[in-house]
């Protein structure tokens, strides 16, 4: 089923068709959700310093080629069209320096950028990327690397969520 309208008979105790409408299906509707959500006991990130998160596992300061972070692996083959996220700042709130999030496939050792603007200012910082190319295979293990900047005052307590839409190929 792709995108479109499609039509929708009703038909009566007899089998007979009665109503006849159109319903669309929108391409939203279609796409397969992959969540990726940040550690739930809040992280105090460093200056300067690469994390990795996957799927309820916290941060991994290792290298990309081989973190602890547990991935999400993706469902379908396609294309990461859009990622959506949030840093909630539950403690001191940071100075105006800003954070890169991304989105990394760890299997084809490919990423693309979400935000190189995240700021941690606020208690609640969304970031988003609704024109993303990132191309992904069924089975891709998939992660989240965040950058973070040289603070002036570093954040604390801070919560990490980002959800990814993969539109299937």
């Amino acid at each position: 089923v792709v995108a479109g309208t499609y039509p929708k008979v009703t038909v009566d105790a007899k089998g007979r068709a009665t109503t006849v409408a159109n319903v669309a299906i929108s391409a939203l509707a279609l796409l397969p959700l992959i969540c990726i959500a940040g550690d739930a006991t809040g992280q105090n990130p460093a200056d300067a310093t690469t994390y990795n998160y996957g799927l309820q596992s916290g941060f991994d300061p290792s290298s990309v080629a081989a973190p602890s972070a547990l991935p999400v692996v993706a469902p379908r083959t396609g294309t990461v069209i859009a990622a959506y996220g949030n840093v909630n700042v539950s403690g001191t709130l940071g100075s105006a320096q800003n954070a890169t999030f991304r989105v990394i496939n760890v299997t084809a050792a490919t990423s693309e950028d979400i935000s190189s603007a995240v700021a941690f200012t606020a208690v609640n910082n969304a970031y988003s990327n609704a024109a993303m190319t990132l191309a992904v295979t069924a089975g891709d293990r998939l992660r989240i690397e965040f950058l973070t900047p040289t603070w002036t005052t570093n954040p604390t307590a801070c919560y990490f969520s980002t959800t990814i839409l993969i539109q299937p190929s």
